[in-house]
């Protein structure tokens, strides 16, 4: 299998919407989860700190998959307002 992410070093732009597109099983969802800080990962960093267990970074990422579909009527808009609320 080619690696299809050539770089270990991402900056991603501030108020833009990204995503991360691939066959299924090629680790996206686990790739996601530890930028969230819920798996531990090694030499992984997001606003410059380790994400694994880190209140700092959880408190600043959302992450909703396809088990966690949005109630009807809500947008990206709303999520961020109730984050903003919750955290």
């Amino acid at each position: 299998m080619n690696a299809i992410v050539e770089s270990k070093s991402y900056v991603l732009g501030q108020g833009l919407t990204h995503g991360v597109v691939g066959p299924n099983g090629i680790g996206k969802t686990t790739l996601l989860r530890k930028i969230a800080g819920q798996h531990p990962s090694n030499g992984l960093t997001v606003f410059g700190e380790q994400p694994f267990d880190n209140r700092s970074v959880m408190d600043r990422t959302i992450l909703m998959g396809i088990d966690n579909p949005l109630v009807d009527g809500w947008n990206i808009a709303k999520l961020l307002r109730l984050g903003k609320a919750r955290w």
